[in-house]
């Protein structure tokens, strides 16, 4: 097992196991990396378009194992979000993931929303 950090995740789920968060890995970022915590909303995670919520084990939440963490695909990815890639303020990342790192000062699955 790597050394990391523990991970509280917050969005009322139950814990699958031990959960260990890897700098460097989609579990060390907030909501999977794929969605924004809403803090005024207990911490809620607020999916990206195309993502959702996981069972803790890939797949899709179910009503029994919903971790609250953007952690599973909605749909499978065959581009990077937006009409255009990344909403032109981020770069995308190529097959399997499709996902955009926003440039400074804009966020999102496309960095259309400045922060």
């Amino acid at each position: 097992m790597s050394d990391g950090s523990s991970t509280l995740v917050a969005g009322g789920g139950d814990a699958i196991g031990e959960i260990v968060s890897v700098d460097g890995t989609k579990e060390s970022e907030d909501c999977s990396g794929r969605g924004y915590c809403e803090e005024i909303n207990f911490g809620r995670c607020d999916c990206f378009l195309g993502y959702t919520n996981s069972d803790g084990n890939g797949g899709a939440s179910t009503f029994q194992f919903n971790r609250g963490d953007c952690g599973a695909l909605s749909r499978i990815p065959v581009a990077c979000l937006g009409d255009l890639q990344c909403s032109g303020h981020g770069t995308c990342s190529s097959d399997p993931s499709y996902r955009c790192a926003c440039a400074e000062g804009w966020r999102s699955g496309d960095c259309s929303e400045r922060i």
